[in-house]
């Protein structure tokens, strides 16, 4: 028998809702936060798991039942007045990940969180969240207008939006349902509203809001259904509702009443006169092995902070100090001992320095050039990871003025020929040189004009100059020395309008790996770009190869003109877009399949 979400008595979603997308509209107290409850409880009853993000301490009734003498679901929250485990503003990348891979449903309580830390929690959150889910999970999304704004005002609202458009329009295929609350339609962005699969509308008094809901009938309803609820939505009783979608999955437009709630109403308004009535028992978490989860990612990330390593050599810098000082008093000691002895025979040699002492300043050193050690350790990976986040330029689409015979043959669609193309293999992970260890053989290039070859070898048909200041991120005065004495050693070619790598550029870093290309490419790049510069690609390789205008662009995007233009522009200089007389279209690179 197929299982059911029983969300209202004549209503039972399948199973596949929880990872569709639904959009709530109702005003205060008409019941969205209970919608939002009798669906967790629904996903729970089916063994699958929800996190709900909660703005104002609504959702910890969970833990209990209805009549607050039970236990209820042993949900786990974090944050608010009745958290299981703290909930930190920085913390939102790492907490997307672990709730991505909990077994255990969650609630993120942000009442005690202000604004614009929670837009800039919640955006780091829904992009971590999106990149490592894969198992069913159903987000319930309460005021979501806040962070899915239909007029985002700073560049941490633009984030979280476009982070809450992925999970609406793409995270089925990570297993990823959302459930968007919100007490105004106007107020949520249309990109992500008008994309749902199913529209619950509750008591919708105002005008505005209104014309929201009617929109969306229209195209989902019929004409004789939709007039009388209409003209009755506004004085709709507390939970009834108007459940509507056109989905070959749900095909519904019905009105009903939400079901009640089988846990604790938590935010049920208080009575005047009266004490707010508070659960005796709430469910008990299973926290052991998050706490484990956390207190490892705390260490792992307290063992790679340079900061924090730098702190502990002074430490150690300062106990060395103290045992050197010590140890040198103990030999001056001795030496006037010794001293004595040859002018009074009868004084007996007795050592100060006290046992153990000596062997603790040696453990000291150890220590101290240990932590030395494992600074610059994480100061080269922290190092690796900035050149990586910079992103490599696409492949340049022009010719090289340069002499064919300095280097090996490349075709943009084959890879290279030759003498060296066994070296390289299209779906190969980049290799960057980051540090000694992967430097050439014997020391061959410093440090500066490995990084420089690097990137030359990584694009076969040559680079500009700023397009390397890009890639390795030195400024111009450094760029130009390295590349005047990899001149010098004849490892590139700079007569030419882009500066190549020879073909003794080419042996003297043996193991350089191209780009991928076709879809490994395009995956490779949206993995790596900034979430504004990513999502305006990712719409564009959509409609490839049609060529979109810029208005489209921002309708599909929500960014205005100025910042439009602006990724638009970064992502042309990186060669992964043209500008064509109509508009913008994605590079043919993008699509081009290596053999």
């Amino acid at each position: 028998m197929t299982r059911k979400l029983h969300i209202a008595p004549d209503v039972a979603l399948p199973l596949e809702w929880m990872l569709m997308a639904t959009v709530a509209y109702g005003s205060r107290g008409a019941g969205k936060t209970t919608l939002g409850a009798v669906a967790a409880e629904e996903v729970h009853k089916v063994g699958q798991r929800f996190c709900v993000i909660d703005l104002k301490g609504d959702f910890y009734g969970l833990k209990s039942t209805a009549d607050g003498r039970g236990a209820g679901i042993p949900v786990v929250v974090f944050g608010g007045d009745h958290a299981d485990l703290p909930l930190e503003p920085d913390a939102g990348e790492f907490l997307g990940g672990l709730v991505a891979g909990l077994e255990q449903s969650v609630v993120l309580d942000f009442e005690r969180m202000s604004k614009g830390k929670q837009i800039r929690f919640l955006g780091a959150f829904f992009q971590a969240l999106y990149d490592k889910n894969r198992e069913p999970l159903l987000v319930i999304a309460d005021e979501a207008q806040r962070y899915a704004s239909q007029k985002p005002m700073t560049p941490d609202a633009n984030i979280c939006l476009g982070a809450v458009e992925d999970l609406v329009k793409l995270g089925r295929k990570h297993g990823l349902g959302v459930l968007l609350l919100t007490q105004r339609g106007s107020g949520l962005n249309k990109e992500v509203s008008e994309i749902c699969d199913m529209l619950v509308a509750l008591r919708t008094p105002g005008a505005i809001d209104q014309k929201r809901v009617r929109d969306w009938f229209e195209v989902n309803g019929r004409d004789e259904e939709i007039a009388p609820v209409l003209e009755t939505i506004s004085s709709f009783e507390d939970g009834q509702a108007v459940f509507a979608s056109a989905h070959p999955k749900l095909k519904m437009f019905k009105v009903s009443r939400v079901r009640l709630r089988e846990t604790f109403d938590s935010s049920a308004t208080p009575e005047i006169g009266k004490r707010k009535r508070e659960p005796k028992v709430l469910a008990t978490s299973e926290l052991v092995a998050i706490k484990e989860k956390m207190s490892a990612a705390i260490a792992r990330a307290d063992a790679e902070d340079p900061k924090k390593l730098r702190e502990r050599v002074r430490q150690l810098e300062g106990e060395n100090k103290k045992l050197q000082d010590a140890f040198l008093s103990a030999q001056e000691k001795v030496l006037k001992v010794q001293s004595a002895r040859t002018s009074a025979p009868k004084i007996v040699e007795k050592s100060v320095v006290r046992p153990g002492q000596l062997s603790r300043l040696e453990k000291s050193l150890a220590q101290l050039d240990a932590a030395h050690a494992k600074a610059d350790e994480a100061e080269h990976k922290l190092a690796g990871h900035l050149t990586d986040l910079r992103g490599l330029i696409a492949r340049a689409p022009a010719e090289s003025t340069h002499d064919p015979d300095m280097r090996p043959e490349y075709d943009v669609s084959k890879g290279v020929r030759g003498k060296y193309a066994g070296r390289f293999k299209a779906d190969a992970p980049v290799t960057l040189i980051k540090d000694k260890e992967t430097a050439p053989p014997n020391g061959a290039l410093p440090k500066g004009e490995a990084a420089i070859l690097t990137a030359l070898i990584q694009y076969p048909r040559g680079l500009q100059r700023d397009q390397l200041t890009v890639l390795t991120g030195y400024k111009r005065s450094t760029r130009d020395a390295y590349i005047q004495r990899l001149g010098e050693k004849s490892l590139v070619d700079t007569s030419g309008a882009r500066i190549v790598a020879t073909e003794a550029g080419y042996a003297a870093m043996p193991n350089v790996q191209l780009l991928p290309t076709g879809k490994a490419l395009q995956d490779w790049w949206f993995s790596r770009l900034p979430e504004g510069e990513r999502k305006i690609l990712r719409c564009l390789v959509e409609a490839y190869p049609g060529v979109i205008d810029r208005d489209a662009v921002t309708e599909m995007t929500g960014y205005k003109r100025s910042t439009r233009d602006a990724y638009i522009q970064r992502l042309a200089t990186k060669e992964l877009v043209g500008n064509e007389k109509h508009g913008v279209t994605a590079s043919a690179t993008l699509f081009q399949e290596g053999e």
